[in-house]
């Protein structure tokens, strides 16, 4: 009996007990890792169009609030001097903008900062500056500009070192709120994959300072979704290092939520064992290796342990018997 009066373990209950600890937190570090890759998928879908509409949202502010003035007279769109210099002043001074074309409602092209010979021509209008001038609604999507017609101006020079744009269509409305064309605006994407993705070879410096934004980034746009605000610390720190030496906040050790080291882990094991325009996939040996070197100066000691320990009982391991890879925690070095 202890002090309360509570039976206190025999020997042989204790031994029991710690023969299901490391059961437990393999089961644990199993269900985390397999939640981490379906949360990851699921956040790369939920980043992606909180991104979009972050991005379609600032457009369409900014050409409603400074060039929409100098266009809508009363209840006329008129293409004046005025507003044709605020138009190239725009395109010339932001950098997210490709391209502005402004549309009447009767397909006439009234403005582009590119083609200036199409200006003043009636076009077929696109599904989706239709639906623009009917629905009255602002909508954007992601172009890929590698897959541009030639003869359009979304082909040629506007392509150097752009592999996608977000592609908004925002409606011009008139002082009774009729509808008196649409906008038609291509800016610069800030999916900061895209350059690793389109890249081979190894990153320059500053490109990597840009890859290395998604975190931070990624846990801000997440933050505003009530369903998902839990996973923010995951998704904030899973790049910072057990000896200090991630990213986006340098955390040591124990400062790292334990999500986000498992989360981590298990991006990095993807990265390793995929292959990438930047580098080619290890084998499961190397792979398992290089986790193993990785212990307790990039991953956290307990999560490379139940990590270790579950991949030796996956099919497909590399041969060779088991070693005992399930140490504790505290005899890390």
């Amino acid at each position: 009996m202890d002090a309360n009066g509570c039976r206190a373990p025999t020997p042989g209950r204790r031994r029991a007990l710690g023969d299901v600890a490391p059961g437990l937190l393999i089961a644990s570090a199993v269900i985390l890792a397999v939640g981490a890759i379906a949360l990851g998928g699921m956040l790369t879908r939920t980043v992606h169009r909180q991104a979009v509409d972050d991005e379609r949202a600032g457009i369409v502010q900014y050409v409603g609030s400074v060039i929409t003035p100098e266009l809508v007279r009363g209840n006329r769109l008129v293409m004046t001097r005025s507003a044709a210099a605020t138009l190239e002043r725009g395109t010339r001074i932001r950098g997210d903008l490709l391209n502005v074309k402004v549309w009447r409602r009767d397909g006439l092209l009234l403005w582009t900062a590119l083609d200036k010979r199409r200006i003043g021509r009636h076009f077929a209008l696109s599904d989706d500056l239709r639906q623009a001038l009917q629905n009255g609604d602002a909508h954007g999507r992601v172009e890929d500009l590698s897959e541009a017609k030639p003869g359009s101006e979304e082909y040629g020079e506007r392509l150097t070192g752009t592999q996608q744009a977000l592609e908004v269509y925002a409606p011009i409305a008139g002082a009774d709120g009729r509808l008196l064309g649409a906008y038609e605006v291509y800016g610069r994407t800030a999916h900061l994959d895209a350059i690793a993705s389109a890249k081979p070879g190894r990153l320059e410096p500053a490109e990597f300072e840009t890859i290395k934004e998604h975190a931070a980034r990624g846990a801000e746009i997440v933050s505003k979704l009530s369903r998902l605000k839990d996973s923010v610390p995951a998704i904030r720190h899973h790049h910072e290092r057990w000896d200090g030496l991630g990213y986006p906040d340098g955390l040591v050790g124990d400062q790292i939520p334990l999500e986000a080291s498992i989360v981590g882990l298990a991006d990095a094991w993807d990265a390793m064992t995929t292959e990438r325009p930047y580098s080619r996939a290890l084998s499961l040996t190397a792979a398992l290796e290089q986790v193993r070197s990785g212990r307790g100066t990039q991953f956290r000691p307990e999560v490379v342990e139940a990590f270790l320990e579950v991949a030796t009982r996956l099919p497909g391991r590399p041969p060779g018997p088991p070693t005992p890879l399930l140490r504790p925690v505290a005899a890390a070095g």
